[in-house]
């Protein structure tokens, strides 16, 4: 399979017939391992998986049946606690309407409405959608979750005074996507996000964020938290470098 269109649709057939997994990974490399049940070389088969993985940075095709096959699992290979960056930044303000942008399961949304906010949440899985409503009944919360892209919901203009992105699929640091966010921002509301940084010595994660980029996207903001450090993630088990940033509307 040398045509790379063919092998992401081949790829592309798998998510939609592959069992549960906790993370992405273990998707990656169970298409590998399909691969080489149909006869491709080991060696060709990762080599072809690190081209899918760098191919995803650019598409969004595969996030819905992938994080679909993720949040069906019974057993997530991340966190489901709330961020602790995010914990720690709200402490102590005064609950409003919170949005939870590319929410997942709604870790931090159902953190947030425990404390009282009116969130907000939507992601492109309606797996993880339906995960956080489930959970958001057991544990008798309200807010809203839908299931969107983040070119498809309407933020508003001063709508919020928490936005949150922690992991997310979407373009935190175009400037076009920075500025429709800070115009939903109500004066004295907070952006929260946590991300990977781009590490050389792998393939591109599509929720890499640029430091420098982060920083320049969120001028017209006043930086109240700033964090680039390698630590664990909630996202993996081994050491990866991680940017953090709470930014205040003035």
């Amino acid at each position: 399979m040398n045509d790379p269109e063919a092998l992401w649709s081949a790829f592309l057939a798998y998510l939609e017939r592959a069992p549960a997994a906790g993370i992405p990974a273990e998707l990656f490399a169970g298409f590998r391992d399909e691969l080489i049940r149909e006869g491709m070389p080991a060696d060709r088969a990762t080599e072809a998986v690190w081209g899918i993985v760098t191919m995803a940075a650019d598409r969004r095709d595969w996030t819905a049946p992938m994080f679909d096959r993720i949040y069906a699992s019974p057993e997530p290979g991340f966190s489901t606690q709330p961020s602790a960056f995010l914990v720690e930044v709200i402490e102590g303000r005064i609950a409003g309407s919170a949005l939870d942008i590319a929410m997942g399961q709604g870790r931090n949304a159902l953190y947030l409405a425990s404390r009282g906010w009116k969130v907000t949440g939507f992601d492109v899985s309606r797996e993880g959608v339906t995960v956080a409503q489930r959970e958001a009944a057991r544990r008798d919360l309200t807010f809203e979750a839908r299931v969107a892209a983040h070119d498809e919901f309407e933020y508003g203009a001063a709508a919020w005074d928490l936005i949150v992105m922690t992991y997310a699929l979407v373009p935190v640091t175009d400037v076009d996507f920075a500025a429709t966010l800070v115009n939903s921002l109500r004066p004295e509301g907070l952006i929260v996000t946590e991300s990977f940084v781009a590490d050389p010595t792998r393939p591109p994660r599509p929720v890499e964020i640029d430091p420098d980029r982060l920083r320049r996207a969120y001028s017209e903001l006043r930086i109240l938290k700033f964090e680039d450090e390698t630590t664990t993630s909630d996202w993996t088990h081994e050491p990866s470098r991680i940017v953090r940033m709470a930014a205040i509307k003035d």
